[in-house]
């Protein structure tokens, strides 16, 4: 029996042996006994990418200028990127005009250089290229009070507010009611020559009571007795002509203002400013053209960036001569928000204005037209 326990506990003593020595050999291979890995395969390089030289701008060139050789240079460019309006000769650009404004290190492509700007007409117009698809541009009239005292810049977002005059017409006629009442006489033919018993029906305006509408309880209280005739009934005739109901709303939103005033057209060729020599007073401009300089006209047009359903809007309320108004956006607010319309009675409702009672008194001289009071630096106000 101890013999027995004796083999088994030299048995152990070997596993746990050959163990020990399994765990040493990785150690070594891994640690800092390991060889050196001079024997592992090295990485493959990467191949470098070919490149072309292109030419780039190398300092701002403003939209019309004549761009000289020591504005250019070539830099080196993928190949797999290249686009086919790149260029990649300096001496195709010098002495060009550029189409566009082109900024520092920006590739310069064919589409960004002509020859003459008179060029510009058979490829289309600046203002086009900066319309997004599915939009168009729309002129509207502009005005200092309607364009927030000329605040309003190329680029900015505005909205558009128009004011209605809405008035009641008869239906048929398509006129402004009350219709004037008119009435049918009979006379003989102006022939000449006697006509018998034939008569002539001949319009005639109404009475002076006929135009307007017949008067509350007029088959009660309101007749007029003439001798000889039987009693007619009043009619109420208006004083004046119909007043017009005004009613305002927001009718575009977010629109985007392509430019303010009229567009100027390409000049045919920059003329380069000359370089000054040191301590020379720069050149002044004769009298007249300071003037011409100093009165810049102020716009009287404004165009914008609208959906084709909103143009359609605009070119109705202009061809009905209907007021509009611009409203500024701020910078980068591009949300939508409903608005409600505004009329005399939704002004009396929302702001709570009292309407002022009959008194038997009042004041003198009358209040007929509101104006604002005289400043001592206005001009002269006409009553």
């Amino acid at each position: 029996m101890r013999r027995s326990r004796l083999l088994i506990l030299v048995a152990l003593v070997l596993l746990l042996g050959a163990g020990g020595v399994l765990m040493l050999g990785n150690v070594l291979r891994v640690g800092p006994f390991a060889p050196p890995a001079s024997a592992a395969t090295p990485a493959a390089s990467p191949t470098p990418a070919e490149t072309l030289k292109i030419v780039v701008a190398a300092q701002d060139i403003p939209r019309g200028a004549l761009i000289p050789a020591d504005q250019l240079q070539s830099v080196e460019w993928p190949k797999t990127s290249l686009l086919p309006s790149m260029i990649t000769d300096t001496a195709q650009v010098a002495g060009m005009i550029a189409r566009y404004d082109i900024t520092r290190y920006q590739p310069i492509l064919t589409s960004d250089i002509v020859k003459n700007l008179r060029d510009v007409g058979v490829v289309g117009s600046d203002a086009a290229l900066q319309i997004p698809q599915g939009m168009v541009a729309m002129a509207v009239p502009f005005t200092r009070l309607s364009g927030v005292a000329y605040a309003i810049a190329d680029g900015d977002h505005v909205d558009v507010f128009a004011s209605f005059l809405f008035v009641d017409l008869d239906k048929d006629f398509q006129t402004l009611t009350p219709n004037a009442v008119w009435g049918i006489t009979y006379q003989p033919p102006n022939s000449g020559v006697a006509a018998g018993p034939q008569l002539v029906p001949v319009a005639v305006p109404g009475a002076p009571f006929s135009y307007g509408k017949p008067a509350p309880d007029v088959f009660t209280q309101f007749f007029a007795n003439y001798p000889g005739i039987s009693p007619l009934p009043f009619y109420v005739a208006p004083s004046e002509v119909q007043r017009p109901r005004l009613v305002t709303q927001r009718i575009v939103q977010d629109a985007t203002v392509l430019h303010v005033g009229t567009f100027v057209p390409p000049q045919p060729t920059a003329v380069p400013t000359p370089t000054l020599a040191p301590n020379q007073p720069s050149p002044t401009p004769p009298p007249g053209q300071q003037a011409a300089a100093a009165e810049k006209p102020k716009p009287d047009i404004i165009t914008l960036v609208v959906a084709p359903q909103d143009a359609a809007v605009l070119t109705y309320v202009m061809s009905a001569d209907i007021k509009v108004n611009f409203a500024l956006r701020s910078a980068g607010d591009t949300s939508r928000v409903d608005t409600e319309s505004v009329t005399l009675q939704s002004l009396v409702d929302r702001f709570k204005i009292a309407i002022p009672a009959k008194l038997e008194y009042g004041l003198e001289p009358p209040v007929r037209v509101i104006q604002p009071p005289s400043l001592p630096n206005d001009p002269t106000r006409v009553p």
